[in-house]
């Protein structure tokens, strides 16, 4: 019997003999295909050049989702700006990276929105649509270790906020629907591990 047919033949077995109900992976599985899903939309949808219209490159915006594998995850969005002439001159040459931690069920899905700028969206500049997620009353927030280079010289802070938005690479709002939808399914999951 080939590597392949045996497989098969294990696979069969395990599922006439383990009642469906009772497979303990399942959320576990959800989970993982959920952050999974997120961790791609966000990689590609908040990784992006910033420049308007058909203009000359401002800088760079870059998102790396370091850990997605359970209810707490982590992130680094990164801002790099250059020489552009439309950049007021102290904000020239700047680079901002930003490493963010949250536990999933910290976050209250009735608060987190969908919005657009209004001001971006007149003047049609891709990255309007925003996505803000709020902590619940009594949560512990974000945590936020933030470095910033500017003329040569590095400020670094840490701090917990209560908010985080997302800003798209686009104005498509069925991606921010999705991605809401993926961030409330995974919420929804890890609050129900931490009920007593």
């Amino acid at each position: 019997m080939n590597g392949r047919a045996f497989t098969l033949l294990v696979w069969l077995m395990l599922l006439t003999v383990l009642p469906c109900g009772r497979i303990d992976a399942q959320p576990q599985d959800r989970l993982r295909s959920t952050l999974d899903l997120l961790k791609r939309k966000l990689e590609t949808h908040l990784t992006y050049s910033l420049s308007e219209g058909q203009g000359p490159e401002a800088g760079t915006a870059r998102f790396e989702a370091v850990s997605f594998e359970s209810c707490r995850i982590a992130w680094t969005s990164s801002l790099e700006v250059g020489q552009h002439p439309d950049i007021p001159p102290p904000l020239r040459n700047t680079r901002m990276v930003n490493h963010m931690t949250v536990d999933l069920s910290s976050i209250d899905p009735d608060k987190t929105r969908i919005y657009t700028i209004k001001e971006m969206v007149k003047r049609n500049v891709p990255r309007a649509l925003m996505l803000e997620l709020k902590i619940r009353l009594g949560s512990r927030g974000f945590r936020q270790q933030l470095e910033t280079t500017a003329g040569g010289r590095v400020t670094r802070s840490a701090l917990e906020v209560k908010s985080y938005a997302f800003a798209f690479d686009t104005n498509d709002l069925s991606i921010a629907q999705e991605v809401l939808k993926a961030f409330t399914d995974a919420i929804n999951v890890c609050r129900s591990r931490h009920k007593p």
